[in-house]
């Protein structure tokens, strides 16, 4: 057990290991109302391969997500109400890199761990629940592709990284749902699925020596553990799969729009750094992101009165083990003129850092003041503990990251990820 105060917050956060291998983490919230409690999978979207007879085997696309959707039905009754009826609000989510199932609520709060334990531990995966699930994922899938916005963003990362599991929808799409069958979901969730690949966190008022995590120290035993020399192939061969192949260079596609909508892709190198030098990585390259485009940085300004962007306007860095990129999209009549102008700053501010001096101090006000206000939600606290991707760092570590933070590593890093980069743009006119 590894138990960590911090005094300048008055606050401990305590993690262990179950003996299954199932990791809790707990934050204890003294006055808090409600207490939170998310178990996380450490597999989503992008993990598409499993070991099987023949050795390494790609599963189709959406599995993660499907498994997400198929975990609350149960053979004779549905999860989400079980804990409607303990008084508990519940909901479930697939990211690229993980899978999470929470819970909050303000009483009964064994008995809703012991429900969430019940949800993500003990699947049940039949031919008529998964057919039913195909039609109601395929409208998910529909529906997303007529956004806009989610079509934007997906079709850019299909050409930062194409033929890879960025390429597709988290959800999948209709042809690779529809190859989803009860062993297939088995077979996956008994590899990724493990205690050990599984987190539980926990934030509130409540007693460590009340809480009744027995439900969570169990190993179902048709899940037979796979070593760790197998679950080393399934990360070398993601890591593979992201590491090759080149981006396309501009992508268009056609919608009903009143107006075009542009987006520029940066792909960084793939990373090489220790867990928790992906969190450093993600604060440099985010902070300088809003150094040169937050609404008030006096490139945004420019920008914004000169008529080259607007209120659509966004951005985004995503870092994870395997994969880094930077995201910019904007509505526009003149999407050429978004992508000349938003390279043209983005060298600028590269190669004239001085000009980001001001904004830098700033943003690290900012910082400190956005991460005290996240510490008073449960929920924020909850997705910002620490997990096995970061090496455990979580959001009190991160707000002592931001008072070390200097202006010359952040510029650096940025200088660095942006000299290396391949581009690609997406428009939908």
């Amino acid at each position: 057990m590894v138990s960590h105060f911090y005094p300048e917050f008055n606050t401990t956060v305590v993690r262990k290991t179950l003996t299954n291998g199932l990791t809790v983490i707990l934050n204890n919230k003294p006055g808090f109302a409600t207490t939170y409690a998310m178990v996380t999978a450490n597999f989503g979207a992008a993990d598409r391969w499993i070991n099987s007879d023949d050795g390494l085997k790609r599963v189709p696309a959406g599995l993660a997500h499907f498994i997400e959707h198929k975990l609350f039905d149960k053979q004779q009754y549905d999860v989400g109400n079980r804990f409607a009826e303990s008084g508990a609000d519940n909901n479930a989510f697939t990211s690229f890199s993980q899978t999470s199932y929470l819970f909050s609520a303000t009483s009964a709060i064994n008995e809703n761990l012991a429900i969430l334990a019940d949800l993500t531990l003990n699947p049940y995966f039949d031919e008529g629940k998964v057919a039913k699930e195909q039609g109601i994922i395929t409208q998910e899938i529909l529906m997303y592709q007529d956004d806009p916005n989610s079509r934007l963003y997906f079709e850019t990362l299909a050409g930062l990284y194409p033929e890879t599991a960025l390429s597709d929808d988290i959800a999948g799409t209709s042809a690779s749902i529809q190859k989803l069958t009860p062993a297939l979901l088995y077979q996956t969730y008994a590899q990724y699925y493990q205690p050990r690949n599984l987190q539980l966190t926990i934030v509130g008022d409540f007693a460590e020596n009340k809480l009744e995590l027995a439900p969570f120290a169990v190993h179902r035993a048709e899940n037979p553990v796979i070593d760790q020399h197998q679950n080393q192939q399934l990360r070398q061969a993601r890591r593979a799969e992201f590491a090759s192949g080149t981006t396309l260079a501009k992508q268009k596609f056609t919608m009903k729009l009143q107006r075009q909508k542009v987006a520029l892709g940066f792909r960084g190198r793939q990373p090489k750094l220790a867990k928790p030098e992906l969190v450093r990585q993600d604060l440099k390259l985010n902070f300088f992101l809003d150094a040169v485009f937050s609404e008030d940085s006096a490139i945004y300004q420019q920008l914004y009165q000169t008529g080259v962007i607007d209120d659509t306007f966004d951005y985004q860095f995503v870092i994870e083990p395997d994969y880094q990129f930077v995201w910019l999209a904007a509505d526009t009549n003149q999407p050429q003129v978004v992508v000349k102008e938003l390279t043209k700053v983005l060298q600028r501010a590269l190669q004239h850092p001085e000009l980001l001096t001001k904004e830098f101090a700033l943003l690290k006000r900012e910082a400190f003041g956005e991460q005290l206000t996240q510490m008073d939600s449960v929920a924020a606290l909850a997705n910002q503990l620490g997990s096995f991707t970061d090496g455990y760092l979580n959001i009190y570590d991160e707000t002592r990251l931001i008072g070390e933070l200097s202006f010359a590593e952040m510029i650096t890093s940025a200088q660095e990820f942006f000299a290396n980069a391949q581009t690609s743009q997406t428009i939908i006119a």
